[in-house]
């Protein structure tokens, strides 16, 4: 079941609203040519954060047993933007993915200075206005957050006014879901 009908989707005017999550990133100092502290982009692909549970083994009374470890919540969040075209937004990855380690002079970072938040809302605020009565919020917060990869799906026309997609995969240390506190 999705989350809205593609009729809804194909009657909005703006094709850069055909979107299903935001994603609010608070950004590390610097990084981005226009000023900024938070950078909204519209993703209209994702993967949902995965949990593990790691399993102890334990000889009991004769038998081997297996009970619940730990809980891992780290690993790689893969998502498609599709904003207007502008430089700006692929060149603020470029300077991220430089402010952890600078290739040309072989440095790396101290992960605060390159590691940030960034918040994902489920629910397009353009499709939910207002908001169904007695929804909960379906959000997640990925914390300890930095870009692995960016690229930008085929050729770019700057003459066109078409909006371009761009695949970006991030690390995460651990996420926390809506209703959950640190």
């Amino acid at each position: 079941m999705s989350i809205h009908s593609v009729k809804s989707i194909n009657n909005l005017n703006d094709p850069i609203k055909k979107f299903l999550i935001d994603f609010n990133i608070v950004l590390p100092a610097g990084v981005f040519n226009f000023s900024a502290e938070q950078l909204e982009l519209r993703a209209t692909s994702f993967t949902i954060p995965k949990v593990t549970m790691d399993k102890t083994e334990v000889w009991w009374g004769g038998h081997h047993r297996q009970f619940a470890g730990k809980q891992t919540r780290q690993g790689d969040w893969s998502v498609k933007f599709t904003e207007v075209w502008s430089g700006d937004v692929v060149d603020g990855f470029r300077k991220w993915m430089q402010l952890a380690h600078n290739f040309t002079a072989g440095t790396i970072a101290l992960h605060e200075n390159y590691m940030t938040s960034a918040k994902v809302n489920l629910l397009n605020p353009d499709l939910y206005d207002p908001k169904p009565a007695g929804a909960a919020e379906k959000a997640f917060t990925l914390k300890m957050l930095y870009p692995t990869e960016v690229s930008v799906d085929g050729d770019i026309d700057p003459s066109s006014s078409d909006p371009v997609t761009m695949n970006c995969t991030f690390h995460y240390s651990y996420f926390l879901m809506a209703d959950e506190q640190e």
